[in-house]
């Protein structure tokens, strides 16, 4: 896996579950409603590494996925969907058959957040952090393409 496949894996897994990558610079409360809503950003924030021999290195990467869920009347309607739509990404993300598979790739999870917000029109959004670790094994000997 090479490093930039870090963010597009996690970034393909996101899609298919039926979110919508924000790609614009910010995504922030004055974006449109049909726009926020199961919109997400991927971030790969840093890494760290230890060797395996001489050929290969094991690194570390620490991956944020952002996600806004809106629409809802309260606060407390866009925590229980935050924290639903939680579970149903770990449940994807952590499947054995994604996390682990190829064997050069591994995904952990270690952390969320949920930062409730307000909109204009008074309706409630939850922003969701989600930190994982995706570890790889990088072979330092091969040329990059």
């Amino acid at each position: 896996m090479e490093l930039k496949e870090i963010r597009t894996t996690i970034r393909d897994k996101m899609i298919e579950i039926g979110y919508v990558e924000w790609l614009d610079q910010s995504l922030d409360i004055d974006v449109p409603d049909t726009i926020i809503e199961n919109s997400f950003r991927v971030s790969v924030t840093g890494g760290s590494t230890e060797p395996i021999n001489q050929h290969v290195k094991k690194l570390s990467n620490d991956v944020v996925v952002n996600i806004w869920k809106k629409g809802f009347r309260s606060e407390i309607e866009s925590q229980d969907a935050a924290l639903e739509a939680v579970e149903n990404i770990l449940c994807e993300m952590l499947a054995v058959n994604f996390r682990t598979l190829p064997s050069f790739r591994r995904i952990d999870f270690d952390s969320y957040t949920i930062e409730p917000l307000v909109d204009e029109d008074n309706s409630s959004i939850a922003k969701i952090e989600m930190n994982f670790v995706v570890e790889i094994i990088l072979a330092v000997t091969d040329d990059v393409e």
